[in-house]
């Protein structure tokens, strides 16, 4: 057999067909006394290990992971097509669990434990039969289930490695300390992203056995499965963004098992919000099935009870103590609680929140949501505001005007019309507060993602804000937040880390620079921009912030006017050769590490080619998946030549740090010339260095 695709999916295939002509000899011995010793029982197990071999090479082409769970559902799913008749259904009981059980002994998989359920409970109808089969985790006479219809969790090298890193953080938790995971940890994550199965399903059992008071201790351990949760969630979001087929697969299999679990009720009202809190948090794209069946269960677990004035101003006045009058973390919560809602219920509460509103806060919560990634909440929001108009307070109005510049064309409208029937009901618009003091300006390098991070810290009287902008060059803004009340020391901290991950002082206008670009990146794209944004605009005084994209070749003329001898750009100006030895030091200070393309295009591109020959691959790469995209990356080299003229190190790196700046600006005007990019040899680096990588992770 061959390793390439075509030919294992042939195999597969013959394989597959020998499964079929095998089935009726198989079924027929299934129930004899000696079945267990049968001919036909081991031949078929030999073609089953096989399918499952050849499915896994498969899947090794195409994903950097195994998933027996979806192997277990491809044998279902096959045997389910075999049996013809209800008389058959204890025959399939038997023949695929027995299969399953030999493959799990075997140590090809862990079994699915709803699969096993599901299997005994079909053999029920003849209990001579299912008596035959040795259930794992139960014995024939007691078979049964525990917790909710399920049976118990069986070990495997997953699971104790999930239940050993979650103790140590609950442990973490219970004393009071932030509930960070062990780096290495974070790579094994990384490394088995099905494992959100594994975590969804140990909080389904941690969920059930809760009581409505639990101890400290079981809220550690929901919370360290949840934090963990949310890593692998955030990862295998950045591989949906790079569009690997495998991530798309995974995260509609996520969301497809919640809408099985909430339809079957096996999961609370509770156990689901905090899982939507927490795919929001991840910026995940939550399907319209799924926010369906949320909204039935919420509907059914509040059946009768009425949402009063008084109930929900109770629920506001218990928030309001928990935060004060901070209308951002209002906001958050608000959004939480009302997303799910029917739509007259949230008209409900919004309007009362709105009329409460005055100086608690509640109305300039309300105004925020007009920031919120949901449509529907945000249309909630506006009508809302233009019906209280009279309760919108004067920080809310101002709010409203610099949004409405961040929002689409669609949405503008809507801001105009409550500004308006706020200005007649004589609320006037509010000065900007008084910014903070500012004490450093920080950013990342740009990566090959297009990925770059600016970190803001500032000072308002004895207490320091840490504030951070995550942007991504096609999408806006990945990640916004903004914490207040920290110690200097806490700072000092956190500073320290950051400077060990090569981030470098930068000028507030290359600052503004970055914003007002993904603002207009935002736009473009249907993006809102998170409220958090708006509250670091505050801090800082960023009355500027507005869309406005970076003029790519009026920066390259700056960039060029700088360097000595050359005052235009043209042809000449990209002629001088790039320096190896700034490659070489590159590497050494780890600068252009995650310089490379990474998508599912280019992977499965790599993983089916042919070619071997390293120079005719790099420029199949090149005219593939790098000259389609001139522009893009003439922005980003750009972006960083842009971030290595503001270095100023003192530690003799500034050398290397302008040489590098002049590098790229003479990259990016080759790239618009329009020079073949396998001419350009930073292009043929970064192609190089990304077959190498998406090779190594690959067959790691």
């Amino acid at each position: 057999m061959t390793d390439q695709p075509s030919d294992v999916a042939a195999d597969i295939d013959v394989v597959r067909q020998s499964l079929v002509e095998w089935w009726p000899a198989f079924v027929q011995s299934a129930l004899s006394p000696d079945w267990m010793r049968s001919r036909e029982r081991r031949q078929y197990a030999k073609w089953v290990l096989l399918f499952v071999d050849l499915m896994w090479r498969e899947y090794q082409q195409v994903l950097p992971f195994w998933q027996p769970k979806s192997v277990q559902h491809c044998l279902t799913r096959h045997f389910m097509t075999q049996v013809g008749s209800a008389a058959d259904s204890s025959r399939f009981c038997l023949v695929l669990g027995s299969l399953l059980q030999f493959l799990h002994q075997q140590q090809w998989m862990v079994l699915d434990p709803d699969l096993i359920a599901q299997l005994k409970a079909m053999s029920q109808q003849k209990m001579e039969v299912a008596q035959l089969i040795e259930w794992p985790g139960t014995s024939p006479q007691t078979a049964g289930s525990t917790g909710r219809g399920r049976l118990p969790r069986e070990s495997s090298p997953l699971t104790d490695r999930l239940s050993q890193e979650t103790k140590r953080i609950a442990a973490l938790i219970v004393r009071d300390r932030p509930p960070v995971m062990a780096e290495e940890h974070m790579a094994f994550l990384e490394s088995r992203p099905e494992a959100v199965f594994e975590i969804l399903a140990t909080l389904e059992d941690l969920f059930a056995a809760m009581t409505s008071e639990p101890s400290p201790a079981d809220e550690a351990l929901v919370t360290a499965y949840l934090v963990q949760l949310s890593y692998l969630l955030d990862s295998i979001r950045y591989d949906v963004e790079r569009r690997y087929d495998w991530a798309i697969r995974l995260i509609a299999d996520f969301q497809n098992e919640l809408v099985r679990l909430i339809r079957d009720r096996r999961l609370s009202g509770v156990f689901v919000t905090t899982l939507f809190s927490l795919m929001n948090e991840c910026k995940l794209t939550i399907e319209p099935s799924l926010v369906a069946s949320y909204q039935d269960l919420m509907t059914e677990e509040t059946a009768g009870q009425v949402l009063t004035p008084e109930s929900f101003g109770e629920a506001i006045e218990q928030l309001l103590q928990e935060h004060g009058g901070d209308p951002f973390a209002l906001c958050s919560l608000l959004e939480e609680l009302v997303r799910a809602m029917p739509n007259e219920t949230r008209s409900f509460a919004l309007g009362e929140s709105c009329r409460i509103g005055g100086q608690s806060g509640m109305s300039d919560a309300v105004a925020l949501l007009i920031l919120s990634r949901d449509a529907s909440v945000r249309k909630t929001a506006s009508e809302s505001l233009l019906f209280h108009a009279g309760t919108v307070t004067p920080s809310a109005l101002r709010r409203l005007i610099v949004m409405r510049n961040w929002l689409p064309e669609n949405d503008r409208k809507a801001i105009d019309l409550v500004t308006r029937a706020a200005r007649k009901k004589g609320v006037a618009c509010a000065q900007w507060p008084e910014c903070d003091k500012i004490i450093s300006y920080h950013s990342m390098l740009i990566d090959g993602s297009g990925s770059h991070g600016v970190m803001i810290v500032s000072q308002s009287g004895r207490s320091c804000r840490w504030s951070a902008i995550l942007t991504r060059q096609t999408q806006g803004f990945s990640d916004v937040w903004s914490e207040g009340g920290l110690s200097r020391k806490e700072i000092n901290v956190r500073m320290q880390h950051l400077l060990s991950q090569d981030a470098g002082p930068v000028t507030r206008s290359l600052v503004d620079c970055i914003v007002r670009h993904h603002l207009h990146v935002c736009l473009e794209q249907g993006e809102i921009p998170p409220p958090a944004l708006l509250q670091i605009a505050e801090a800082i005084g960023a009355t500027e912030w507005l869309p406005q994209p970076i003029d790519v070749q009026q920066r390259l003329q700056a960039l060029l006017n700088i360097e000595p001898g050359v005052g235009s750009m043209d042809a000449t100006a990209g002629e001088q050769p790039l320096d190896v030895s700034l490659l070489l030091q590159a590497h050494r200070l780890n600068i252009m590490d995650s310089w490379f393309e990474d998508n599912g295009a280019i992977a499965e591109f790599l993983t089916t080619t042919r070619i071997r020959r390293e120079a005719i691959l790099t420029k199949q790469l090149l005219q593939k998946f790098y000259d389609p995209q001139r522009q893009r990356w003439a922005e980003m080299m750009i972006w960083a030549a842009l971030w290595f003229q503001e270095q100023k190190k003192g530690n003799g790196a500034d050398r290397l740090y302008q040489a590098w700046s002049g590098c790229l600006t003479r990259t990016a005007a080759q790239i618009l010339d329009g020079q073949p990019l396998d001419k350009i040899e930073l292009m043929l680096f970064m192609a190089q260095q990304t077959a190498s990588a998406l090779r190594g992770r690959h067959k790691s």
